[in-house]
């Protein structure tokens, strides 16, 4: 055994001792070459030399300070991004209530990037930029003020992207052009505010009012206004900086479910549920799962789900989502809740989709009634009015 361990041992040093000698004169030749090269070329070879003189230094002293600075204000700026987005959605929320201080109920709708101009200017009819128009017994239904609210998260917004810029060294271009869209967006809301406190136009000693006297001029800013923010958050929920926020997770759980993007959706509440412990929205989940043909059976999850400690306690709309959406799933919840929970809760929500059904009507006899001063407005369809409804 000795002897086998001292033979080897010569063969790799005699082995080693042959490689060195054969690297030494790959060496000796690759000096000769460029030897040669030195003497042959009087402008190659010092070009070479610079250019790599000059890559080290860049990446040195540029990239991997710029790499380290990146890695540092990059979290920042996304942070900055979504709170332009934050507040922008405000500006959009003050042209969709359906009553004071209450937000739509179409919120799902425009998640989904779906709704049309057309839909947006009759959401938007019963909405009125001064007091003064508060008060017009004429105008079929009850108008919103909005105007000084509106002019405020319109300014609050704008300053926000304004302080986001600041770090603009690290935001790509394409968040560069839709800030600046955004900017240029929200300028088309901020009102005087003399115009908003006195609306009339004096002409001697009349003081006249417009014949459309709510925010119908506002249709296509507003409708702008909701694609640049739709836009931006295809942008803003690849970030993963921010998914440490809980509302940024929320929000983006909801934005892939309504999307129709449930391959993302699925992949992102299962780390959710592992990495947070995140218990709600579970009904989308299967019915993502449901929508993607997944190979394991949704109806298996949900058998788990009834059976485990995070089921619901009361019969309530997430599951009456999953009633509506099978046979199979219909039936299991018939077992599992009284059937005074189910009806009451579908009681619930037929009740809201008749007031859902009510303001879109009360909106669009408003619309009519200002089309009989303003010939110019468009006839308007309950038909497409109707998709907004769930």
């Amino acid at each position: 055994m000795d002897e086998s361990i001292r033979l080897f041992l010569e063969y790799a040093s005699s082995w080693f001792s042959m490689t060195l000698s054969h690297l030494d004169d790959f060496i000796e030749f690759g000096s000769q070459l460029v030897a040669r090269w030195n003497e042959e070329s009087k402008f190659v070879y010092p070009l070479f030399l610079s250019l790599l003189a000059a890559a080290i230094f860049w990446v040195v002293f540029n990239f991997l300070p710029f790499s380290i600075k990146w890695r540092k204000y990059r979290p920042i700026a996304e942070y900055d991004i979504w709170q332009v987005e934050l507040k922008t959605s405000l500006v959009l929320a003050e042209f969709l209530q359906m009553v004071p201080h209450r937000p739509t109920v179409f919120q799902n709708k425009f998640r989904s990037g779906t709704v049309t101009e057309t839909q947006i200017r009759i959401i938007i009819q019963n909405k009125c930029l001064s007091d003064a128009w508060l008060y017009d017994a004429d105008v079929p239904g009850e108008l919103i003020s909005i105007g000084h609210d509106m002019r405020r998260k319109a300014l609050e917004a704008e300053r926000l992207i304004d302080k986001t810029l600041v770090l603009q060294e690290y935001i790509k271009s394409k968040e560069m052009i839709l800030l600046e869209k955004t900017r240029q967006c929200l300028k088309r809301f901020q009102v005087e505010e003399q115009l908003i406190d006195n609306p009339y136009t004096k002409i001697g000693r009349r003081n006249l009012a417009p014949l459309v006297n709510n925010l119908d001029s506002f249709n296509v800013a507003v409708y702008d206004l909701y694609k640049i923010l739709h836009e931006i958050r295809g942008i803003l929920f690849r970030y993963t900086s921010l998914e440490v926020e809980q509302q940024f997770r929320v929000t983006k759980a909801l934005h892939l479910y309504y999307t129709d993007q449930f391959g993302r959706f699925v992949k992102f509440y299962r780390k959710l549920r592992r990495k947070y412990k995140f218990k709600s929205f579970y009904h989308l989940y299967i019915v993502a799962m449901i929508r993607r043909m997944s190979l394991y059976p949704p109806i298996v999850l949900f058998e788990d789900y009834l059976e485990g400690k995070d089921r619901p306690t009361h019969f309530d709309r997430s599951l009456l989502q999953l009633y509506k959406e099978s046979d199979d799933f219909r039936l299991m919840l018939e077992n599992n809740y009284p059937a005074e929970d189910i009806q009451h809760q579908m009681a619930d929500d037929e009740s809201e989709r008749n007031l859902e059904r009510h303001f879109l009507m009360n909106n669009l006899s408003i619309y009519n009634y200002f089309r009989t001063k303003d010939t110019r407005m468009p006839e308007q369809r309950w038909d497409e009015l109707e998709k907004l409804l769930r």
